[in-house]
């Protein structure tokens, strides 16, 4: 199986606090493809991954691509480059790895959260300490930022309370 991910979007989403109860889940707005850019470099992916599925080690192998056509997407010949942008268009998800959703820099900046040491803005201890606060996706998993962000800010937590 071959997963074509878009590792750098050029659309930003947005997140938004529902209320001021804690237990409210906030309001995403995810915008996919608001730059057609997107959809384009997933679609492209797709062909890449399906032409690989065609050389002879996998035909040998019995690999053939999923022929179905998605629903919404009928109106397009199969296996074309628009039926793929379609298919990315209707058939998208995410992996819930957000980033930049409280993100780090000065207090000047209206589009940041935290500051060089994680504190929340205008609020007394209470920080972020997670793949929020990176303004950019990183080219890899984000589980090894995230063990990173969650040492550094340990780490300033101790600094910040005498504890080191």
């Amino acid at each position: 199986m071959f997963l074509p991910l878009l590792m750098h979007s050029r659309t930003k989403g947005s997140l938004k606090l529902k209320s001021t109860n804690p237990y409210n889940h906030p309001l995403f707005k995810y915008q996919y493809f608001e730059d057609d850019r997107d959809a384009k470099a997933l679609a492209y992916g797709i062909q890449v991954a399906i032409n690989i599925t065609r050389q002879k080690p996998f035909v040998d192998m019995g690999v053939e691509p999923y022929a179905v056509k998605l629903p919404g997407c009928e109106s397009f010949q199969f296996d074309t480059f628009e039926y793929w942008e379609c298919h990315v268009r209707v058939l998208t998800l995410n992996f819930y790895h957000y980033v930049g959703t409280c993100k780090m820099g000065p207090r000047t900046d209206a589009s940041t959260v935290v500051d060089a040491r994680l504190r929340v803005h205008g609020m007394q201890k209470i920080r972020v300490v997670d793949i929020g606060i990176i303004p950019e996706a990183p080219t890899s998993h984000t589980a090894a930022v995230a063990y990173m962000i969650g040492e550094k800010g340990a780490d300033m937590i101790k600094q910040d309370n005498g504890l080191v």
